[in-house]
């Protein structure tokens, strides 16, 4: 069912393409009602269907895109019953826009529903499966490897059960956002479209994608270093453009890990955070236990780790 879904939108995606067709096929069939001959007759076949096709269009409720015919209006009260020649071919023109205008009408409001429907994802709810469900995730959303991850957060229990799970992703090659939730046993993907105003997305983008996010998690399953071996709650962060600051007196059970990457290895070096002067994306691990807590903080050295 997806796979025909996605057949469907992307026939729709290049509907000026199949829509030039149909105006070319109406344009054949409409000539054939031609009665006498006149002067510049195609061009003004042109002209009447583009009256017929003419629009204003604008959002209503920021949501749904109206397409208003004034063309044709103009031309069913003004125009239509006056005298001239080849009538009927002209006419049916103008009716023709019109039925263009529709249909192009009909196609958007469809690729839209498909382009930015909501999707669910079934789950098993343990941490364990995170990376393939996510794999799962991007395959069903058509996500890419290298879109950036604006905030994330899990939490789990010491069983690895998922208490509660979202992430938001920023797609702006396609102006699209994706909300992702996680309810009983259930991934619930909300997309929506995402308008920006900036034209260069380095600038837009200096942090991490939601693949670096797992795979650290994937990281702190195999190689829990936490003092506290009675853990009942794992709690993992990521905030987009939120800095690393460092409190001596606060930060005293922080362990802090720099990410970086030489030929596709990533390499985890732990270090003192007070020798950090930095401003990069961090994830953040909160070991919650019976006789405290732990705080890890893994640090991506954008410079070593996105070549």
């Amino acid at each position: 069912m997806n796979s025909f879904l996605e057949g469907i939108k992307f026939l729709l995606k290049w509907e000026y393409i199949w829509a030039a067709i149909l105006i070319i096929i109406g344009f054949i069939k409409i000539y054939k009602y031609k009665e006498e001959k006149e002067k510049y007759f195609l061009l003004k076949m042109i002209g009447f269907y583009l009256m017929g096709s003419f629009s204003f269009n604008f959002y209503w409720f920021d949501e749904i895109y109206i397409y208003l015919p004034v063309g044709f209006f103009i031309y069913y009260i003004f125009m239509k019953n006056k005298e001239r020649h080849n009538k009927i071919a002209k006419d049916k023109c103008a009716k023709w826009g019109l039925i263009i205008l529709c249909i192009t009408f009909i196609s958007s409001g469809i690729y839209n529903y498909l382009e930015y429907r909501d999707i669910n994802v079934s789950s098993t709810n343990k941490i364990k499966n995170l990376s393939k469900e996510w794999k799962d995730i991007k395959e069903k959303c058509s996500i890419g490897d290298n879109i950036p991850l604006n905030g994330a957060r899990v939490l789990y229990d010491k069983n690895g059960n998922i208490n509660d799970l979202n992430y938001y992703i920023i797609d702006y090659d396609k102006n699209k956002s994706y909300q992702v939730n996680l309810n009983n046993s259930e991934y619930n993907i909300l997309v929506e479209k995402y308008n920006y105003n900036f034209t260069n997305k380095e600038f837009l983008f200096n942090g991490i994608t939601t693949d670096d996010f797992i795979e650290v998690i994937d990281y702190i399953l195999d190689n829990n270093s936490s003092k506290e071996k009675e853990i009942y709650s794992h709690n993992i962060i990521y905030q987009e453009n939120e800095s690393m600051i460092y409190d001596e007196e606060d930060d005293l059970n922080l362990e802090t890990f720099v990410i970086t990457k030489n030929k596709g290895n990533k390499k985890y070096e732990k270090v003192n955070p007070k020798d950090l002067s930095v401003s990069k994306p961090f994830i953040s691990y909160y070991a919650d236990g019976y006789k405290g807590y732990d705080i890890f903080q893994y640090i991506f050295d954008l410079d070593n780790y996105k070549k």
